[in-house]
């Protein structure tokens, strides 16, 4: 894993994970009217300090442009291009943009030189261009064991005293930038800085799922509830949440189909208007047996007034999972997932419901 951006060389191939759980390939896709660069997900891989396999096709090259890099895969390069069809799109071309790497480790992000273009995930399952509310990426430089990293030369400075160049506050709507530190005497780079969050945008969080607490819609079947939170929703227009099994993904909102929402529900769940927060829910209906270990991705979205969308960090859940976690907090219940989808108490003996659950801060009644 790659610690700093000092510790980044020229040619160098790196693996730039989104979020933590899926790889951004160097392959361009279109979906929804948007262009930008497929993902994957990691698919189990232990995100330790580092990781064996190959994963050749998944690699970006980074070459040494100035203080800045140019970053591509195949004799091609990112560029960001601002279109009236596609809004920013982000491609592979002949020649490429130079790109200004920030933030630390775990929360890379990738801006285009000089500008506040960068890269952003899109709801459509890619990651394209955006102004502002960048991406944040882990880094994993490739290595076979023989490239040991070696102590930079002494350029005959030993830095005594520093200061911080290149600083910009953020605003409600526009990320900042910490600084650059530098050595007052020889000029040096001694720390990058990092990208600030604008200061007024919604946060939303992945409030987790429950299950259905008796038979499903059709036998053998489960129906999970997922909600997320929204803060700071007075900065927000509209909320939704992504869903995603497997290559298949889709967005439930409050906004109008359209502009990549597949399916429309403006109902909140609940709101508080004195902590400016509100929840918002949906059910995934008739989940096969066959799916109750599948992981399905829950990922929470708020667009805020100036048409920036905001999201949270990517939660998994299996149905069997939330069952195990209920069985855990409920010690004594014995629950158990059946087969025809519903879930039991005293390891089958007899359907659970809320009620069980509601009176559990006394106990499991005796008779259980």
């Amino acid at each position: 894993q790659v610690s700093d951006v000092s510790k980044i060389k020229d040619g160098d191939r790196i693996l730039m994970i989104y979020n933590g759980s899926q790889f951004m390939l160097p392959s361009v896709k279109t979906s929804n009217s948007r262009r930008g660069f497929d993902i994957e997900d990691i698919s189990g891989i232990s995100m330790t300090s580092s990781f064996t396999g190959d994963y050749a096709e998944k690699e970006w090259t980074f070459t040494k442009s100035g203080s800045d890099w140019i970053v591509g895969s195949g004799g091609k390069y990112m560029k960001f291009t601002n279109t009236n069809d596609y809004k920013i799109t982000a491609t592979l071309e002949d020649t490429g943009d130079t790109l200004t790497i920030g933030g630390s480790a775990n929360a890379y992000t990738i801006y285009k030189a000089g500008s506040t273009i960068c890269l952003n995930y899109n709801s459509r399952g890619l990651i394209n261009g955006y102004e502002g509310n960048p991406a944040s990426f882990c880094f994993y430089r490739y290595t076979d064991g023989s490239d040991a990293e070696e102590e930079e030369e002494d350029d005959g400075c030993s830095h005594p005293r520093s200061h911080i160049i290149d600083a910009v506050s953020p605003t409600d709507t526009e990320p900042g930038y910490t600084g650059d530190l530098v050595c007052t005497n020889c000029g040096k780079v001694l720390a990058a800085g990092g990208v600030l969050a604008p200061l007024g945008g919604p946060v939303v969080k992945v409030l987790g799922a429950t299950l259905r607490l008796k038979e499903g819609e059709a036998a053998g079947t489960q129906s999970m509830r997922v909600g997320i939170k929204v803060e700071n929703a007075d900065k927000a227009l509209d909320c939704g949440i992504q869903i995603t099994v497997g290559s298949k993904s889709f967005v439930v909102a409050t906004k109008p189909v359209g502009e990549g929402v597949d399916v429309e529900q403006n109902t909140l769940h609940s709101k508080d208007i004195d902590e400016k927060s509100v929840v918002y829910a949906v059910i995934i209906t008739n989940i096969p047996k066959a799916s109750f270990a599948t992981n399905i991705s829950i990922r929470g979205m708020a667009w805020s007034k100036d048409g920036a969308m905001w999201t949270s960090a990517v939660s998994k859940k299996t149905v069997t999972g939330v069952v195990e976690t209920m069985a855990s907090k409920f010690p004594g219940l014995n629950i158990t997932l059946g087969d025809d989808g519903a879930i039991y108490k005293n390891s089958g003996g007899a359907l659970l419901t809320a009620a069980d659950l509601n009176g559990y801060n006394n106990g499991p009644d005796s008779n259980n």
